[in-house]
């Protein structure tokens, strides 16, 4: 094995050895050990790729025809995209909006694009293809061409694709105004946003909409059910010439068929609306080039143990597919810091290592990758006392508050309802059964209204500034009131204010007139729950 290898196994070992120290008590070794591990694997990014050929025809060479034609349409009848470029269909409704420029067509801008010129040379072979990414009148273009492809992309695999992009330059013999009659610079503008999508599903492309207009936008907000964002990477580049771009991605699953364009939040420059017919905005693709790497990105599970809170409650984490790094070494981490635990798998518990975040470095004297996280910690069952097991007494006309909230659980009430939280006016006995995955707890409560004496409160003072601190006097009483009126006079003893609305009160005008600050006479009248007739009164200052 190589320099590098011979480095990491002698760390290894060195980690091993002061793990053995540690069981020994010895507090600094572990520190220690921390630090020189969390420093070695501090950058793991060394990731070896291999070119694969699962793009058909990445080059969007012209098949064997007869003649040439530089749009493509995906209608009944008409001539598709793939019959002239093997390989390559329409993923949009903007089956018009896909141009080829090559040698068969010369090369010829006005059959691709209004007012731009075609970057050239092209970067690889005969022919390249042209996408359009503006703003029109009636809103957003974009298009997106997709492949089939010769064998899926593997889950879990990472990949990155290369892409020459084009960026067009103003033809200086055609010039073209906008709708509203304004003459406008046609370029590619720069940098573009290029997305790759992905599918398990090769029928749904060619994509042909009966119904399509002007107005398309981003691949995945065309009710095409299947695709998925992959990655996406910006691509910058001068009038005229082509640059490149690189987009990584992991295979979330096994990709059968791609799709490239406009990243969804792509925009042309602020300002610039083209009309769709009087000039277009395009980028030219080509040399589309795939590399995987030599071995999937590490994945973690659970293999054993439960997920429910316990005195002997544990969880053990295993590497998947393992056997593929041969002579790895593996590194656990909890929460991006490195712990003592190495090995395929770890087992841990409430006092062993705790809750949290655990991810796995698996690197020997060529790869260096790192697995994803994995949360792992331990749910309790329905807590017994979330009601509280003391019967309730309320006062008649109060509401009693019954919350059961759990963190994934659902609930039964005895009248079937599935609410965690239940407002109760009326007496009854109150049950609940609440259900995560772990146990199931049945709780009870009785609960009595009665009628209780009403008691009231009013203010001595209020100041009607509109600033929102007691700016409005009113009565405030608690328990049952059947009937309720309130009355303020004036030093004259004149009546400024009168309700009968036990939610209302006096905010210090009379007929939108404010009154002068000083002593008023208040005058409550109300009766309770009890039937019982209460007569109050008393004085407020107004405060200006």
């Amino acid at each position: 094995m190589g320099l590098f290898y011979f480095i990491e196994s002698g760390m290894t070992i060195f980690h091993n050895y002061l793990a053995s120290l540690m069981k020994k008590g010895c507090l600094c070794v572990l520190l220690l050990l921390l630090l020189l591990s969390g420093k070695a694997q501090s950058s793991c990014n060394t990731v070896p790729f291999r070119p694969v050929n699962n793009i058909r025809n990445p080059s969007f060479e012209q098949g064997d025809t007869l003649y040439c034609i530089s749009q493509f349409f995906t209608t009944p009848g008409s001539p598709r995209l793939e019959t002239y470029i093997p390989y390559w269909m329409n993923a949009t409704g903007r089956h018009d909006q896909i141009s080829y420029v090559g040698k068969c067509n010369n090369y010829d801008t006005s059959k691709t694009s209004k007012i731009l010129e075609t970057p050239l040379p092209i970067p690889d072979g005969n022919g390249a293809l042209s996408l359009f990414d503006f703003s029109a009148i009636s809103g957003f273009q974009k298009t997106y061409i997709s492949n089939c492809l010769a064998s899926p992309l593997q889950k879990n695999y990472l990949y990155q694709l290369n892409i020459s992009l084009g960026f067009g330059k103003r033809d200086s013999t055609l010039i073209y105004p906008n709708i509203a009659g304004v003459l406008r610079e046609a370029t590619s503008p720069s940098p573009e946003r290029i997305t790759l999508f992905g599918s398990d599903d090769c029928s749904i492309v060619p994509y042909f909409d009966s119904n399509v207009t002007y107005n398309r936008g981003c691949l995945t907000q065309l009710g095409i059910n299947g695709w998925k964002e992959l990655g996406t990477c910006s691509i910058a580049g001068d009038s005229g010439t082509w640059a490149k771009g690189t987009i990584t991605f992991t295979a979330p699953f096994d990709v059968k068929v791609i799709a490239i364009g406009p990243a969804c939040d792509s925009k042309p420059p602020s300002g610039v609306y083209i009309y769709i017919w009087q000039g277009e905005y395009v980028y030219y693709i080509d040399n589309l080039q795939l590399y995987q790497s030599i071995v999937s990105k590490p994945t973690i599970a659970m293999v054993d143990g439960t997920n429910c809170d316990g005195p002997n409650a544990f969880a053990t984490l295993q590497v998947n597919n393992a056997a593929q790094y041969q002579g790895a070494q593996f590194q656990w981490y909890k929460n991006n810091n490195v712990i003592a635990a190495t090995g395929t798998s770890i087992t841990i518990n409430k006092f062993n290592y705790g809750p949290g975040w655990f991810q796995c470095n698996i690197y020997n004297d060529s790869i260096c990758m790192r697995s994803d996280s994995l949360y792992v910690d331990w749910v309790a069952g329905p807590s017994l006392t979330s009601l509280g097991m003391a019967d309730t007494t309320a006062c008649s006309g109060d509401t009693v508050v019954l919350n059961v909230t759990t963190p994934s659980a659902s609930y039964k009430w005895q009248d079937s309802t599935t609410v965690p939280v239940k407002n109760v006016t009326e007496s009854g006995a109150y049950k609940v059964t609440v259900s995560n995955a772990c146990a199931s707890a049945t709780l009870s409560k009785n609960i009595t209204f009665k009628a209780c004496p009403s008691t009231f409160y009013v203010p001595s003072a209020f100041t009607p500034n509109n600033d929102g601190l007691n700016d409005v006097f009113k009565a405030h009483l608690k328990g049952v009131v059947k009937q309720f009126d309130l009355s303020v006079f004036n030093r004259f003893g004149q009546r400024v204010f009168y309700t009968t609305d036990i939610n209302k009160g006096w905010d210090g005008n009379i007929n939108s007139s404010p009154q002068g600050q000083g002593t008023y006479v208040w005058m409550l009248h109300y009766i309770d729950g009890n039937d019982q007739s209460h007569t109050e009164k008393g004085t407020l200052v107004l405060i200006r």
